[in-house]
């Protein structure tokens, strides 16, 4: 029987979900405090591996999935050029899947999973809020790379003088938060929204939400500003009561027109975040006519940049044959380009092209269907369990990565976003739960009273 004490998240597990949050922010040049805490679990790990090596069915596909992702970029080292990018590429991705099961092992009970689940909103709010006060110039956190002390931490701070004066005072009010990265930081908020949606408590809902919205409009990040719409759409016409679906819809038919409207006032002006704001709806149809261009005839601001990106990794596909140009070596195709700007930026600016381009047209199709599955899996808990914590989870992560689908399009890249990774290791501890749980009801309800003990026993 398990008590009480077990079931709480120990010191090192805590330990492990902080370093998880705090990733760049508890790191000294590219050593992490999530680098040294790993070392004893991993050894704890090896340890339960050896006693018990079983998977649980339910999770089989997944396991399937990540040894199959893990082995194809490792062997994708031999036909990539630059074998340093493949290398570190797969470091990135060896370390995500350890994250992954690490996390999948802290929450092996319902009870263990909420502690671990309020011990991470906890820790996310506290994030948020620092992060409004970098927006609002009223701190700048000594580890993020527009701070004067980060050489403190290993790291050179970015030379704030190279900027004109207006650049400057855009840069200086972007909040990084402990991603130390305004687009990373507003693409994984996305995916904590749902937490503050669904909360129980009124108080949280308005506060999670608002500060969030706050923070990805103070970080200038479009494409998670687009995914936090969906991800309120979804909530709104998905989930609760119906006459809560009905209310949500007749809001958002009176809002989108409005915000339409609005965002062609505003795009003209002066205030630059506004204006991004503004011509959010510009910049998508703008990227789509350029698809249809050369790389070489884009305009090179924000939106001409990252078409180019794309276009450049998709001639590298073609070019392979769909094979992919190894792990990591994107960024290789980018540097070898005929335009300046992209050589500078080197980064694909898209998880899902960064995949497809990287890995090849096989493993892209293998991730998207693991993904489609996960979500559809996360959104079946959250709408069958019998509990509230595994109905809070699923929906929570279901329809947060259902928004990451585009936040992920912001940040240069995800594939070393720690919370990422971690999310996705909460997200199959609840599919076990769930699948565990329902495995105890159809045992329980197939047993044959026996001595007068029966079903009855177990309920």
């Amino acid at each position: 029987m398990t008590t009480p004490v077990q079931e709480k998240i120990g010191g090192l597990n805590r330990l492990l979900l902080l370093s998880l949050i705090l990733s760049s922010a508890a790191s000294y040049s590219y050593i992490y405090m999530f680098h040294i805490v790993i070392i004893p679990i991993t050894m704890i790990m090896f340890l339960r591996i050896f006693r018990d090596i079983s998977i649980p069915k339910v999770l089989s596909f997944d396991f399937l999935f990540f040894v199959s992702f893990a082995v194809w970029y490792i062997i994708s080292i031999s036909w990539s050029e630059n074998k340093v990018y493949a290398i570190l590429y797969c470091i990135y991705i060896i370390f995500g899947i350890l994250t992954v099961l690490y996390v999948c092992s802290i929450a092996r009970s319902s009870l263990q999973l909420r502690y671990s689940i309020s011990f991470v909103i906890s820790l996310v709010a506290i994030e948020i809020c620092l992060s409004i006060l970098e927006g609002l110039r009223v701190v700048r956190l000594p580890f993020s790379p527009y701070s004067p002390y980060r050489e403190y931490f290993g790291r050179s701070p970015i030379d704030m003088n190279e900027f004109s004066e207006g650049l400057r005072d855009y840069i200086e009010a972007l909040p990084t938060g402990f991603m130390g990265n305004p687009n990373n930081l507003a693409s994984f908020l996305v995916i904590m929204l749902p937490f503050f949606l669904f909360h129980r408590v009124v108080l949280i809902r308005v506060f999670g939400s608002v500060s969030i919205l706050t923070v990805v409009y103070m970080c200038g990040a479009r494409a998670a500003l687009i995914a936090y719409g969906i991800v309120v759409a979804v909530s709104l016409l998905c989930w609760g009561a119906s006459v809560r679906r009905f209310m949500g819809g007749v809001l958002l038919v009176v809002v989108v027109p409005i915000g339409v409207l609005a965002a062609d006032l505003i795009k003209e002006s002066p205030y630059k975040r506004l204006a991004e704001v503004g011509a959010t709806g510009d910049a998508v149809m703008q990227m789509a006519s350029l698809l249809l261009e050369q790389p070489s005839s884009v305009p090179l601001n924000s939106v001409g940049v990252r078409t180019a990106l794309i276009m450049n990794g998709l001639q590298a596909l073609r070019d392979t044959s769909g094979l992919g140009v190894g792990a990591g070596n994107s960024r290789l195709v980018q540097e070898r380009s005929g335009i300046e700007r992209l050589r500078e930026i080197g980064s694909m600016h898209n998880f899902w092209i960064e995949i497809l381009v990287d890995g090849g047209v096989l493993i892209a199709a293998l991730f998207a269907c693991w993904y489609l599955y996960f979500i559809r899996r996360l959104w079946s808990v959250g709408k069958n369990a019998d509990q509230q914590i595994l109905r809070y989870c699923g929906k929570s992560l279901s329809v947060g990565f259902i928004g990451f689908t585009i936040g992920a399009i912001g940040p240069s890249s995800v594939i070393y976003m720690l919370p990422m990774w971690m999310l996705v290791g909460f997200g199959l501890s609840v599919i076990r739960l769930h699948g565990r749980r329902r495995s105890m009801i159809v045992v329980r309800d197939h047993l044959t009273p026996l001595d007068g003990q029966g079903a009855g026993a177990y309920a």
